[in-house]
């Protein structure tokens, strides 16, 4: 159930502010959640170019205690490898 909520949350992110603007929210609520997207998309970008994963890859990877890339389903592989410790 915690990977669940934590896809969940991480997934919905970048969706904030089209959402906001869906959902008829005030002009200061969109704005905030237009921030939450650049910092984001800053934070993806800045993750992807050190570790090649992006922050949802990180997050699920310590939720799942696997290593877990979900680019790794456009090739056909497993989302999540087995760590050998």
């Amino acid at each position: 159930m915690r990977i669940v909520c934590v896809m969940l949350v991480l997934f919905l992110l970048p969706a904030c502010a089209p959402v906001a603007m869906l959902l008829s929210y005030s002009q200061p609520a969109i704005q905030i959640a237009t921030q939450l997207d650049q910092v984001k998309l800053m934070a993806d970008g800045v993750a992807l170019a050190s570790s090649g994963k992006t922050v949802v890859d990180h997050a699920v990877s310590v939720a799942m205690g696997s290593d877990c890339r979900f680019i790794n389903a456009l090739s056909g592989e497993s989302i999540c490898a087995s760590i050998c410790r």
